[in-house]
């Protein structure tokens, strides 16, 4: 076994990754991440659809990021110039912070510093989530025969 069957097997487990599991999780994480919105910015009254507008909106976006850099990261690959993947992940984790800041801000209306607290918590809690979820994934796809 080769170089190139070993690349061929590391292309059909990111294919497998983006094209299978990639989406589920991005629905199970959707009433998660509601969930934290309306623990951190939730007010008195607030019906819990508008965090669950909030987090698909988030969300979309975030998965329309994904697909342009699965794009872009491709096109890299092909001309070889794979160490520019970081840059990349860099500008889009920017361009996803600023999204999540501008438009909880509009969507909440709180104060900069009272916004960057409650912020640094989503995260955080956010984080915690999705590790674990990592965690499980790969314990589950390894079971797999």
């Amino acid at each position: 076994m080769g170089n190139g069957h070993t690349k061929d097997m590391q292309e059909t487990e990111i294919d497998y990754f983006f094209n299978a599991i990639l989406p589920k999780l991005f629905f199970i994480f959707l009433p998660v991440f509601s969930l934290l919105l309306a623990w951190l910015f939730g007010q008195r009254g607030q019906p819990f659809t508008i965090h669950f507008l909030f987090s698909t909106y988030l969300h979309s976006f975030v998965f329309v990021l994904g697909a342009f850099y699965w794009i872009l990261s491709r096109f890299l690959l092909s001309l070889g110039a794979v160490h520019l993947n970081g840059y990349l992940l860099m500008i889009m984790g920017l361009l996803i912070f600023i999204y999540l800041w501008v438009s909880l801000k509009k969507v909440y209306g709180f104060s900069t510093m009272n916004q960057g607290i409650r912020i640094t918590g989503l995260l955080l809690g956010y984080l915690v989530v999705v590790v674990l979820s990592a965690f499980i994934t790969i314990a589950v796809l390894l079971s797999m025969p």
